[in-house]
C-alpha cells in the first residue's frame, strides 16, 4: 500500500491559485505539484465552516448525517479510519490549532497541536511550525509501514499574520488607505502576542464583521481590495512553507511511494455577495468550492477533471488510490 499525505489548508480559495488561472504568483509550489497530478476543478466542501467541513471530510458523510456543527461536538466513529486502521496503517496529524484534538479525537490518530508545543496562537510562524512539525513526525514513522499524515495549514484564514518580508507581497493599496479598524482587527501585525479573537465585544474582529454583514459599516473598493492583497499574501507564505513540506517528502526518498493531496476546508467571500469572510447561511462559489491538486505517483500529470465532486468521497478515493484493502 502506498503513504498518503493529505495537506489541508484554512480558507483557501481555488480561483486565487496560479494552477486555477489566477494572474498573481501566488503558489509556485502548488502549481509545481498541480503540473505532476491532477487537478479537481468542481470540488465542493460539505459545509461553509471549519467544523463540520472536517468532520465530513474524515468520516465520508455529510454534516445532517454526523450532526457536528461547532468545535464542541464529536463524531463517534469514522468507517475511514476503520478502514486506515484494518488496513495496519500509521496515522498521524500535525495542526495548527488545538481544537482538532476534540473535533477529530475518535476519528483520527495522533494529533500535535503546534499552538501548544512549538508556538503560540495566531503567531506569524504556524506555517513553518506545522512544516517542522510534519518532517520531524515522517523521519520518525516514515519506516514503519504505509502512514497517512493530516497537515493542516492555518493558510490565509483571518486575521493576518505574517512575517515581514512576506507583508508586503501583492502590496496595491497602502494600509494607510483603509481604516484603522480593518487594519486593527484584520492585519493586527505589530503585536507580538494576540489575545483571542473569538471576542463577544463590538470592538473585535468578529464585531467588525458582523457589522460589514449587517451593514453597519460600509466597505471601500480600496479596503476589498486591501484585504485580498492580504489574503493573497498569506496564500505565497503558506505555499513556500507546504513546498518545504514537498521538498522534505522528497528527500526522505518517500515522494515516489506517497500520495499528495492538498486540499482546502472552505473559501471566502470577499463582498461577491455582501459578506467578508465564511460561515454563517452563506453557500455561494467562492466559500463552498475548494482547492483539490492530487498527486498519484503512479499516474500521469497535468490532468484536470472537471465533473462535480464532493470532499466526502475524497478521503475513501485516496485510500482506493493507494492500495486499501476493504474491510
Amino acid at each position: 500500500m502506498k503513504n498518503i499525505l493529505l495537506v489541508v489548508v484554512d480558507t483557501l480559495r481555488p480561483d486565487h491559485l496560479g494552477c486555477y488561472g489566477y494572474d498573481r504568483p501566488t503558489s509556485p509550489c502548488l502549481d509545481d505539484l498541480a503540473s505532476r497530478g491532477a487537478v479537481l476543478d468542481a470540488l465542493w466542501s460539505a459545509s461553509n465552516f471549519t467544523a463540520p467541513a472536517f468532520t465530513s471530510l474524515f468520516t465520508g458523510v455529510y454534516p445532517h448525517q454526523h450532526g457536528v456543527f461547532d468545535f464542541t461536538a464529536q463524531a463517534p466513529s469514522s468507517p475511514i479510519h476503520d478502514l486506515l486502521r484494518f488496513n495496519k496503517v500509521n496515522l498521524g496529524g500535525v495542526v495548527s490549532f488545538r481544537f482538532f484534538g476534540n473535533l477529530l479525537k475518535n476519528i483520527w490518530g495522533d494529533i500535535e497541536a503546534v499552538t501548544d508545543t512549538r508556538s503560540f496562537d495566531y503567531a506569524k510562524d504556524l506555517p513553518s511550525a506545522v512544516t517542522e512539525s510534519s518532517l520531524e513526525w515522517l523521519k520518525k514513522n516514515a519506516d514503519d509501514g504505509p502512514f497517512c499524515l493530516f497537515c493542516h495549514y492555518v493558510g490565509p484564514h483571518l486575521p493576518f499574520r505574517l512575517p515581514d518580508e512576506y507583508a508586503g507581497n501583492f502590496e496595491t493599496v497602502p494600509s494607510e488607505k483603509v481604516g484603522e479598524d480593518f487594519v486593527r482587527q484584520f492585519f493586527p501585525q505589530d503585536q507580538e502576542k494576540l489575545e483571542s479573537r473569538v471576542d463577544p465585544s463590538k470592538d473585535s474582529m468578529f464585531g467588525l464583521l458582523e457589522d460589514i454583514d449587517w451593514k453597519r459599516r460600509k466597505v471601500t473598493s480600496d479596503e476589498v481590495q486591501w484585504l485580498k492583497d492580504k489574503y493573497d499574501a498569506s496564500i505565497l507564505y503558506n505555499d513556500r512553507a507546504i513546498g518545504d513540506l514537498l521538498n522534505g517528502l522528497d528527500e526522505m526518498g518517500l515522494a515516489d511511494d506517497t500520495i499528495v493531496a492538498v486540499l482546502s476546508d472552505h473559501g471566502e467571500e470577499f463582498l461577491e455577495h455582501g459578506g467578508i469572510s465564511h460561515g454563517g447561511i452563506h453557500l455561494y462559489e467562492e466559500i463552498i468550492r475548494t482547492v483539490g491538486i492530487i498527486r498519484d505517483p503512479g499516474s500521469p500529470g497535468g490532468t484536470r477533471i472537471a465533473r462535480p465532486l464532493s470532499q466526502v468521497d475524497k478521503l475513501p478515493t485516496l485510500c482506493r488510490l493507494a492500495g486499501a484493502e476493504e474491510v
